[in-house]
């Protein structure tokens, strides 16, 4: 997929089944064979000609049910013996938390471009905001801030272009303050639904993008300040 041009300008639980009622099984046929084997004086001679066989058949039949007693697991196990399986989503970050809403065109589009944002032949970003205004990805307000200071707000519809884009510089003071404060943005904490989604990426060390995904109705303060002190973009 195609990124967007550059703007010019339930923990699962594993249970293991229980194999009590097989060894007993196995016991009991083999206790009520070596009785009827020792009832008869005759089939003590017979038995020794077939005692390898069935011994043999024996350790076919622990190996087949998995064999009796304690056996090691690896992972953490409930109270109630079962194995827990780690869920895994809980650890997610980045563009990987997008895939928890309906997926177009036009969304894997934005996360391509933030995928990608640190590449060779990106756009020049150190700080870059994404939103959606309708139910689906097809059309984004979009701002962003280059490791100049210049601040580029604009809308993306998707396979048609850019629209009311508009520029702006931050003073010379505010870059190094926004570069320290986005050291200290919150983990991702994304909303249910891909309306109230707000997409933050930003350069943490060359070379190292970032990215957040946060609920726009209630974003974090220090998102909020740079909405209104540096960028001036609109949050709806």
């Amino acid at each position: 997929m195609s990124r967007i041009p550059p703007c010019s300008g339930d923990t699962c639980v594993a249970f293991r089944p229980s194999r009590k009622s097989a060894c007993r099984g196995v016991s009991t046929l083999r206790v009520g064979r070596d009785a009827a084997r020792l009832s008869s004086p005759k089939s003590v001679v017979a038995a020794t000609g077939v005692t390898a066989v069935r011994g043999v058949a024996l350790v076919i039949l622990l190996l087949a049910i998995g064999g009796c007693g304690a056996k090691h697991t690896s992972g953490p196990r409930a109270s109630n013996g079962a194995v827990v399986v780690e869920d895994l989503t809980a650890n997610e970050e980045g563009v990987a938390l997008l895939s928890r809403y309906p997926q177009s065109p036009a969304l894997q589009s934005t996360r391509d471009t933030y995928a990608s944002a640190a590449s060779a032949g990106a756009r020049d970003s150190v700080f870059m905001t994404t939103w959606f205004p309708g139910p689906d990805a097809r059309i984004g307000e979009w701002s962003s801030i280059d490791s100049r200071g210049r601040v580029t707000i604009y809308r993306f519809v998707h396979d048609y272009g850019f629209q009311d884009s508009r520029t702006t510089s931050l003073v010379p003071s505010q870059l190094p303050e926004l570069e320290a404060i986005l050291a200290s943005l919150p983990p991702s904490s994304p909303p249910k639904t891909l309306d109230h989604l707000l997409i933050v990426g930003f350069l943490r060390a060359p070379g190292d993008w970032q990215t957040r995904l946060y609920d726009r109705t209630s974003p974090p303060e220090i998102v909020i300040r740079i909405f209104r002190e540096m960028t001036g973009a609109p949050l709806e």
